[in-house]
């Protein structure tokens, strides 16, 4: 699995990142660089007192992208109980609009949410074009999450 972490200070920013197939650094003189290897796994830390500029492969430029947009996302709906207006946020139709790929970022994210998920539901039935949700479990966000994500652990094929 392919993951970024971004841990910031008020002087600092850390990236790492694990488990990369391909992954070109462009740091300026400012910036210290330590690669190591452990078994099974590469680690890239880098730590620059100056923005970075790392370019990744796919994969993981389409994560960061996602994050981005979820984090816009969450702060164009701001506090509204209409699914249809969190749906319609700009933010959250360009998460659609990258198209299937996203899946696994979304299927994630609702990991992550545990007992509160967010409103995801809508982009993944566009996106995967069909509904595991069963009637009796509509309106019970827990349960439409766990149905979703039972659906990527034995249905959804990559």
């Amino acid at each position: 699995m392919r993951s970024l972490w971004v841990f910031t200070t008020q002087t600092t920013k850390v990236w790492i990142v694990t488990g990369v197939a391909s992954v070109l650094l462009l740091c300026n003189a400012n910036a210290e660089v330590e690669v190591r290897s452990e078994p099974q796994q590469v680690v890239y830390d880098i730590r620059e007192i100056d923005a970075p500029s790392v370019i990744v492969d796919e994969a993981l430029q389409q994560s960061v992208r996602f994050r981005d947009l979820m984090t816009k996302w969450r702060s164009e709906r701001r506090a509204t109980s209409s699914i249809t207006a969190m749906a319609m946020c700009d933010a959250y139709q360009r998460m659609i609009g990258m198209g299937p790929s996203v899946i696994p970022f979304i299927i994630a994210q609702l990991r992550s949410e545990g007992e509160e998920p967010d409103q995801w539901f809508w982009a993944l039935q566009v996106l995967s074009e069909i509904d595991p949700v069963s009637e009796e479990d509509r309106g019970d966000f827990t349960k439409m999450a766990a149905a979703w994500i039972s659906w990527a652990e034995n249905e959804y094929v990559r």
